[in-house]
């Protein structure tokens, strides 16, 4: 078919009384009417979320399955240990109601591991009660609470041997040779109580550590992580019982350079010292040096 053309003039001369100066030059605009129209984009298909979804919780599932089965004896053992530390409190209170009194000398050490004890027991009893798929869980509080477990853990072996430096046994009556009498003189209520406290706390940070690292190798903590799939390695650092996991990483991190000269583990220090200073070649041709 003919193509056809339309030419495109500036305003009419009759406007102007005479012939005025083209303000734009002729342009010419051609039309195929045989050309047929562009093809319409393809719509694109609406993404499929409930598929995505339900992904996403079968994987959540798994992983809190597999969680479940890890970590069943630890949350058992946790409990245990939560039970004896509130019986020894309970024994703690009796001995306070029925007059045994520690010595002045040691009233601070047992009053130090009593309240360690409290404040473990209130810690913990969220994790052991609800679960690795509790709030506790959920609002990222294993990480503080383990800090805060290992805390009170090293303060109650503190306390013990504070007590086995200054303790001295109580004096025995005349005539008194029964070996009861003499391991009563050695070690009484409070002693015995805080023997049992301390093997409770070191217990009790040992699983509630097993927990934490089950939660980690699975993906499930910290909450911002996708189950399965950021694994960890198969190796939680134990740093990472007294700093958040990405510390605990650059300290591993960290370590696993060789030492320098200076005496500490900053290896990597000097790499970058050293990337940082290089000189490029063409100004060492220059005469540049280090």
């Amino acid at each position: 078919r003919p193509l056809q053309v339309v030419e495109c003039l500036g305003p009419d001369a009759d406007d102007f009384g005479e012939e005025p100066l083209p303000l734009y030059p002729p342009s010419y605009q051609v039309y195929d009417e045989a050309r047929s129209p562009l093809p319409l984009p393809l719509p694109k298909k609406p993404s499929d979320r409930d598929a995505h979804r339900r992904a996403l919780e079968e994987t959540f599932q798994v992983a809190h399955h597999i969680v479940a089965v890890q970590t069943s004896a630890p949350l058992f053992h946790g409990r245990c240990c939560t039970t004896g530390l509130l019986m020894i409190l309970l024994l703690r209170l009796g001995a306070w109601l029925a007059g045994s009194m520690p010595g002045m000398v040691l009233l601070g050490i047992h009053m130090l591991t009593t309240v360690t004890d409290c404040v473990t027991a209130a810690c913990v009893a969220p994790l052991f009660v609800q679960g690795t798929t509790g709030a506790c869980v959920h609002l990222g509080c294993i990480g503080p609470m383990l800090t805060l477990v290992f805390s009170m853990c090293m303060a109650d072996i503190g306390a013990l041997a504070g007590y086995l430096a200054i303790a001295t046994p109580r004096p025995l009556e005349a005539g008194s040779k029964s070996i009861v009498v003499v391991l009563e003189a050695i070690f009484g209520t409070w002693e015995l109580l805080l023997f049992a406290s301390v093997a409770l706390e070191i217990s009790l940070c040992s699983t509630c550590w097993m927990v934490y690292r089950e939660l980690r190798m699975a993906g499930l903590y910290p909450p911002d992580h996708l189950p399965m799939v950021e694994p960890v390695g198969g190796y939680v650092s134990v740093f990472e019982l007294v700093c958040e996991a990405e510390d605990a990483h650059k300290w591993s991190q960290g370590c696993s350079h060789p030492v320098s000269p200076c005496g500490g583990s900053c290896g990597h220090l000097i790499t970058d010292l050293r990337a940082e200073t290089e000189v490029p070649a063409a100004e060492v041709e220059e005469g540049f040096t280090i």
